[in-house]
């Protein structure tokens, strides 16, 4: 298992912008290997990040098992009742109202992978649109008939509904992410994410199980606290 030397360079925060202290490492893989990666802890909003290169993040999000074909209908029946709990959020601090009058609700769901989301979305009479970056489920989605785009600029209209579902914590900028959300809703649009806290496990494993592993944040990017 190869590793990611930490670089000694300073690294800022992704989100509160202050600089970070190198804590450990942490397992990762992508393609075509596994290997261990720095990760830096914020001693401001105590967050920990994993700096990577693009071209390790997408190779990971190839590689990942949620993504591979054989793993679909599982996934599926493990989490077919949490989507319709998200979709049931959307509904209740969401409008699709305009003027008095219903108006088309357009939901987007960011890192939309099978498009299960989208597909239970649509027999709620929504408008779904997926943003996914893996080609292949991009291809695969398509073909069973969703509308599915790589990136937010592919999409310029105001939409009623923005979900990021185990995705958000993958992004390196998510800042920048937030405003592209934030543009693309309505006045009164909602946005609905879930994000693990692994953290505080992940500290205390790290100074008792094994010292400078932080392996316990799994493949985040970004691995948020409270």
């Amino acid at each position: 298992m190869m590793g990611v030397q930490s670089s000694g360079n300073p690294v800022a925060c992704p989100i509160c912008g202050q600089r970070m202290t190198y804590s450990g490492d942490a397992d990762y893989y992508d393609q075509s290997s596994r290997y261990r990666t720095p990760v830096y802890h914020c001693g401001s909003c105590d967050v920990l990040y994993r700096p990577l290169d693009h071209r390790r993040l997408v190779s990971h999000y190839y590689a990942a098992t949620y993504v591979q074909d054989k793993n679909e209908e599982n996934l599926l029946r493990s989490r077919i009742g949490f989507f319709r709990w998200i979709l049931s959020l959307v509904r209740r601090y969401g409008t699709i109202e305009s003027a008095g009058r219903p108006r088309p609700s357009v939901l987007v769901d960011f890192g939309s992978a099978y498009g299960h989301l989208l597909r239970l979305a649509e027999e709620q009479g929504y408008r779904a649109v997926g943003i996914e970056l893996n080609e292949d489920l991009v291809k695969s989605c398509r073909e069973k008939g969703l509308v599915v785009l790589r990136e937010f600029e592919e999409f310029s209209e105001k939409v009623d509904a923005i979900t990021a579902l185990d995705s958000l914590y993958c992004v390196a900028d998510p800042r920048e992410l937030m405003a592209k959300i934030r543009d693309r809703l309505r006045p009164d649009g909602v946005f609905v994410a879930r994000l693990t806290n692994r953290n505080l496990y992940a500290k205390f494993r790290s100074i008792f199980v094994r010292k400078g592993d932080w392996s316990a944040i799994g493949d985040a990017t970004v691995s948020y606290s409270m």
